[in-house]
Protein backbone atom coordinates (compact mmCIF):
# COMPACT_ATOMS: atom_id res chain seq x y z
CA UNK A 1 0.00 0.00 0.00
CA UNK A 2 1.89 3.54 -0.89
CA UNK A 3 1.63 5.92 1.41
CA UNK A 4 -0.33 8.63 -0.34
CA UNK A 5 -3.59 5.49 -0.23
CA UNK A 6 -3.01 5.87 3.57
CA UNK A 7 -3.94 9.74 4.08
CA UNK A 8 -7.32 8.78 1.61
CA UNK A 9 -7.95 6.45 4.13
CA UNK A 10 -7.33 8.61 6.96
CA UNK A 11 -8.86 11.64 5.46
CA UNK A 12 -12.49 9.44 5.13
CA UNK A 13 -12.12 8.74 9.48
CA UNK A 14 -14.34 11.65 11.30
CA UNK A 15 -14.44 10.12 14.44
CA UNK A 16 -11.45 10.95 16.85
CA UNK A 17 -11.53 7.75 17.80
CA UNK A 18 -10.78 6.39 14.35
CA UNK A 19 -8.46 9.04 14.20
CA UNK A 20 -6.30 7.63 17.23
CA UNK A 21 -6.43 4.18 15.53
CA UNK A 22 -5.01 5.62 12.45
CA UNK A 23 -2.10 7.32 14.39
CA UNK A 24 -1.72 4.22 16.16
CA UNK A 25 -1.04 2.19 12.75
CA UNK A 26 0.87 5.16 10.48
CA UNK A 27 3.94 3.90 11.71
CA UNK A 28 3.44 0.70 11.36
CA UNK A 29 2.10 1.17 7.63
CA UNK A 30 5.10 3.70 6.93
CA UNK A 31 7.31 1.11 7.16
CA UNK A 32 5.51 -1.93 5.46
CA UNK A 33 5.16 0.40 2.37
CA UNK A 34 9.33 0.68 2.53
CA UNK A 35 9.81 -3.07 3.27
CA UNK A 36 9.99 -6.19 0.79
CA UNK A 37 6.77 -7.93 -0.43
CA UNK A 38 7.92 -10.84 2.05
CA UNK A 39 7.23 -9.38 5.35
CA UNK A 40 3.89 -9.61 6.84
CA UNK A 41 2.14 -7.60 9.18
CA UNK A 42 0.20 -8.07 12.22
CA UNK A 43 -1.25 -6.28 15.19
CA UNK A 44 -1.30 -7.45 18.90
CA UNK A 45 -3.94 -4.82 20.58
CA UNK A 46 -4.49 -5.00 24.29
CA UNK A 47 -7.82 -3.18 24.02
CA UNK A 48 -6.16 -0.19 26.28
CA UNK A 49 -8.42 1.74 27.78
CA UNK A 50 -7.09 5.06 27.15
CA UNK A 51 -8.07 8.62 29.90
CA UNK A 52 -11.60 9.59 29.22
CA UNK A 53 -12.51 6.94 27.51
CA UNK A 54 -14.56 3.68 29.14
CA UNK A 55 -13.79 0.00 28.54
CA UNK A 56 -16.64 -0.19 26.10
CA UNK A 57 -15.23 2.52 23.82
CA UNK A 58 -11.90 0.69 24.24
CA UNK A 59 -13.27 -2.55 22.77
CA UNK A 60 -15.06 -0.13 19.86
CA UNK A 61 -11.58 0.86 19.31
CA UNK A 62 -10.53 -2.75 19.29
CA UNK A 63 -13.08 -3.42 16.64
CA UNK A 64 -12.63 -0.53 14.25
CA UNK A 65 -9.04 -1.33 14.25
CA UNK A 66 -9.30 -4.70 13.64
CA UNK A 67 -11.28 -4.01 10.84
CA UNK A 68 -9.06 -1.39 9.51
CA UNK A 69 -6.41 -3.76 9.48
CA UNK A 70 -8.69 -6.09 7.68
CA UNK A 71 -8.53 -3.30 4.85
CA UNK A 72 -4.91 -2.83 4.77
CA UNK A 73 -4.18 -6.73 4.14
CA UNK A 74 -2.76 -7.23 7.81
CA UNK A 75 -2.22 -10.75 8.32
CA UNK A 76 -3.35 -11.37 11.82
CA UNK A 77 -5.22 -9.43 14.42
CA UNK A 78 -4.53 -10.86 17.67
CA UNK A 79 -5.82 -9.52 21.49
CA UNK A 80 -5.18 -10.23 24.67
CA UNK A 81 -6.29 -11.38 28.35
CA UNK A 82 -5.63 -9.41 31.36
CA UNK A 83 -7.49 -9.44 34.06
CA UNK A 84 -9.15 -6.98 36.72
CA UNK A 85 -7.04 -3.82 35.56
CA UNK A 86 -8.44 -0.44 35.17
CA UNK A 87 -6.49 0.15 31.65
CA UNK A 88 -7.05 -2.53 29.47
CA UNK A 89 -10.38 -3.81 28.73
CA UNK A 90 -9.87 -7.29 27.06
CA UNK A 91 -9.88 -10.14 29.69
CA UNK A 92 -12.07 -12.71 27.37
CA UNK A 93 -10.01 -13.01 24.55
CA UNK A 94 -12.20 -15.81 22.97
CA UNK A 95 -15.36 -13.97 23.38
CA UNK A 96 -13.80 -10.75 21.27
CA UNK A 97 -12.12 -13.34 18.84
CA UNK A 98 -15.60 -14.33 17.67
CA UNK A 99 -16.90 -10.63 17.16
CA UNK A 100 -13.76 -9.84 14.90
CA UNK A 101 -14.12 -12.53 13.09
CA UNK A 102 -17.77 -11.69 12.11
CA UNK A 103 -16.64 -8.27 11.17
CA UNK A 104 -13.48 -8.57 8.82
CA UNK A 105 -13.63 -10.66 6.09
CA UNK A 106 -9.67 -11.75 5.44
CA UNK A 107 -7.54 -11.09 8.39
CA UNK A 108 -6.68 -13.74 10.59
CA UNK A 109 -7.84 -13.10 14.60
CA UNK A 110 -6.84 -14.87 17.54
CA UNK A 111 -5.10 -14.48 21.13
CA UNK A 112 -1.87 -12.93 21.73
CA UNK A 113 -2.97 -15.04 24.50
CA UNK A 114 -4.83 -16.97 26.50
CA UNK A 115 -3.48 -17.42 29.69
CA UNK A 116 -3.56 -21.28 30.54
CA UNK A 117 -2.99 -21.48 34.04
CA UNK A 118 -6.45 -19.20 34.34
CA UNK A 119 -8.32 -21.91 32.48
CA UNK A 120 -9.68 -25.79 31.43
CA UNK A 121 -7.85 -27.70 28.80
CA UNK A 122 -10.17 -29.29 27.85
CA UNK A 123 -12.54 -25.62 27.73
CA UNK A 124 -9.87 -23.76 25.84
CA UNK A 125 -9.90 -26.58 23.33
CA UNK A 126 -13.13 -26.10 22.84
CA UNK A 127 -13.60 -22.59 22.45
CA UNK A 128 -11.08 -22.51 19.52
CA UNK A 129 -12.49 -25.50 17.91
CA UNK A 130 -16.03 -23.29 17.78
CA UNK A 131 -14.05 -20.48 16.89
CA UNK A 132 -12.66 -22.51 13.64
CA UNK A 133 -16.11 -23.69 12.67
CA UNK A 134 -17.61 -20.58 12.94
CA UNK A 135 -14.30 -18.73 10.81
CA UNK A 136 -12.68 -21.70 9.20
CA UNK A 137 -8.99 -21.02 8.42
CA UNK A 138 -9.03 -17.57 10.23
CA UNK A 139 -8.57 -18.56 13.97
CA UNK A 140 -5.01 -18.59 15.61
CA UNK A 141 -4.44 -19.61 19.04
CA UNK A 142 -1.74 -18.29 21.34
CA UNK A 143 -1.51 -19.10 24.65
CA UNK A 144 0.43 -17.58 28.35
CA UNK A 145 1.72 -19.55 30.93
CA UNK A 146 1.52 -16.54 32.96
CA UNK A 147 -1.86 -15.29 34.76
CA UNK A 148 -2.44 -12.06 32.99
CA UNK A 149 -3.13 -10.45 36.48
CA UNK A 150 -2.34 -10.42 39.74
CA UNK A 151 -1.71 -13.99 42.32
CA UNK A 152 -4.67 -13.05 44.23
CA UNK A 153 -6.84 -12.69 41.01
CA UNK A 154 -5.40 -15.69 39.43
CA UNK A 155 -6.16 -17.42 42.42
CA UNK A 156 -9.60 -16.69 42.19
CA UNK A 157 -9.86 -17.34 38.47
CA UNK A 158 -8.15 -20.81 38.95
CA UNK A 159 -8.16 -22.07 42.35
CA UNK A 160 -6.65 -25.03 41.86
CA UNK A 161 -3.25 -23.34 39.97
CA UNK A 162 -0.49 -24.07 41.74
CA UNK A 163 2.10 -21.82 39.29
CA UNK A 164 4.39 -24.47 38.60
CA UNK A 165 5.96 -24.84 35.64
CA UNK A 166 5.24 -28.46 34.63
CA UNK A 167 1.14 -27.41 34.96
CA UNK A 168 1.91 -25.58 31.48
CA UNK A 169 3.93 -27.79 30.18
CA UNK A 170 0.97 -31.06 30.47
CA UNK A 171 -1.39 -28.32 29.24
CA UNK A 172 0.68 -28.36 26.20
CA UNK A 173 0.50 -31.80 25.58
CA UNK A 174 -3.09 -31.97 26.34
CA UNK A 175 -4.13 -29.40 24.12
CA UNK A 176 -2.68 -30.37 21.24
CA UNK A 177 -4.51 -34.42 21.85
CA UNK A 178 -7.74 -32.65 22.24
CA UNK A 179 -7.06 -30.62 19.03
CA UNK A 180 -5.71 -33.94 17.53
CA UNK A 181 -8.59 -36.55 19.35
CA UNK A 182 -5.52 -38.32 20.71
CA UNK A 183 -4.08 -39.64 24.12
CA UNK A 184 -0.89 -40.01 25.31
CA UNK A 185 -0.71 -42.17 29.00
CA UNK A 186 -0.16 -40.21 31.63
CA UNK A 187 -1.42 -36.54 29.96
CA UNK A 188 -5.20 -35.68 29.86
CA UNK A 189 -6.34 -36.53 33.48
Amino acid sequence: MKVNNLYKIRDTLHCKSLQSLYNRLRTFVFYYSMSTNRLRLSVLDQSPIRKGVTAEQAIQETIALARYTDQLGYTRFWVSEHHNTGSLAGSTPEVLIAYLASQTTNIRVGSGGVMMPNHSTLKVAENFRMLEALAPGRIDLGMGRAPGTDRITASILNPSNNFAEQDFIEQLADLRNYFHDTAEPGTIK
